[in-house]
């Protein structure tokens, strides 16, 4: 049998051959891992992605639950302003009605004669009720609470006459006539609140409006 021997050409030809085959597959091992490491990298992008979609969806959640909220809130205020005034979508039958339906009281602190501005809204909604029984009297009553002795009769007289015409200062303000308003300072002589303690002392320092 006949030996065949290579030359050195052949050897290199061979040689040059079996780099290019190794670098071929060194070249597909990393495409290969190159592929498992962007389909894991897909993966990671794709789950990162669901779970801000997902934290967006509980962001926007809250805020609707938080709008319906303040939308209920709001609607348990249009509807106790509605109770309030009492006269909504119906026919007045007669001025009684109206007079009847149609007084406010308003609360002041300890010692104090001076309106807080929490009762304007309450105040203009009775000028607009003036504006309406335009021949009726007004009736401003000033309270206050229980004095102990008869000098503090005689100031709570005077006080409660203070604290009246700080109210009909403000309607007159608002457009209702002087001659129309009558002055009445209680004193102590008409509690709401006949028990003693904070919550007396509350609902006894006010002023009554109503049409006589």
């Amino acid at each position: 049998m006949r030996k065949v021997r290579l030359t050195t050409r052949g050897k290199a030809v061979i040689f040059i051959g079996i780099v290019i085959i190794a670098v071929l597959v060194v070249v597909l091992i990393n495409k290969n891992t190159s592929q498992v490491k962007n389909s894991d990298g897909d993966n990671s992008v794709n789950a990162e992605v669901q779970t801000n979609t997902d934290n967006l969806a509980d962001e926007k959640s809250v805020e609707i639950e938080t709008l319906e909220n303040i939308i209920n809130e709001q609607e348990k205020q249009i509807e106790a302003l509605k109770n309030k005034i009492k006269i909504k979508d119906k026919k007045i039958e007669s001025m009684e009605d109206v007079v009847g339906q149609s007084s406010c009281s308003i609360y002041f602190e300890s010692k104090n004669a001076c309106l807080n501005k929490m009762y304007y809204p309450e105040l203009n909604m009775f000028v607009k009720w003036a504006e309406m029984i335009n021949k009726r009297k007004i009736v401003i009553a000033g309270n206050v609470y229980a004095p102990k002795d008869k000098e503090g009769k005689a100031y709570g007289l005077k006080f409660s006459e203070k604290r009246a015409e700080a109210a009909a200062e403000y309607l007159v303000k608002q457009g209702v006539q002087r001659d129309r308003i009558i002055i009445i300072g209680n004193g102590a002589s008409k509690p709401v609140y006949f028990e003693k303690g904070r919550k007396a002392e509350e609902l006894n320092r006010r002023v009554d409006i109503y049409f006589q």
